[in-house]
């Protein structure tokens, strides 16, 4: 059994089902695994257009299985209209604590500054949750700074470059500054 984190773009048509989808998800897993966490990260405006859609719902799962398992889910999802978009990582730890992309459900009427955060653990560092961190590596016209301006190792430097691809394939970063 590995550990994987799942990644859902749905499509902002469907987000008053998107409790259905999560109970879907979470049961064709619960067949062959267990699912660890799956959190509703809201409805967000995409930092690109995917499918001549500007806005996307993102779901996030942590679960524990097979690959057998995560085959059938890949073979589920590429049939469904709802999604836009998903990303499959598989990854050596369990995450216990919820990601920083997590909206709690009592800050929505806040204003920002008063929202709760949550802050990643040093082995999610260099994460493509880790917004503030990728767009502090960028440049204005979305290139990556390079390591010999930041001081960081190259592992960092691979792993910061690694992070922001993911990101920017979730839409959750812009590839240029012509997307804008």
């Amino acid at each position: 059994m590995n550990y994987y984190e799942i990644v859902l773009l749905v499509h902002p048509d469907h987000s008053d089902q998107i409790e259905e989808i999560i109970e879907r998800q979470k049961s064709n897993f619960s067949d062959n695994g267990t699912v660890h966490r799956a959190e509703d990260w809201g409805r967000t405006r995409l930092a690109f257009s995917i499918s001549k859609k500007f806005k996307a719902h993102y779901i996030f799962f942590h679960v524990e299985c097979d690959a057998e398992a995560i085959k059938n889910f890949r073979h589920g999802i590429q049939f469904n209209t709802a999604i836009l978009r998903y990303y499959v990582e598989k990854t050596a730890y369990i995450i216990k604590d919820k990601s920083p992309l997590f909206r709690f459900p009592e800050d929505e009427d806040k204003p920002e500054r008063q929202r709760q955060r949550v802050i990643p653990h040093a082995h999610e560092k260099f994460n493509y949750k880790n917004l503030r961190l990728l767009k502090e590596s960028l440049m204005e016209t979305g290139r990556i700074i390079p390591a010999r301006t930041t001081g960081r190792t190259a592992q960092e430097q691979r792993k910061v470059s690694r992070a922001i691809k993911i990101a920017r394939y979730l839409a959750l970063l812009p590839y240029c500054d012509r997307h804008k």
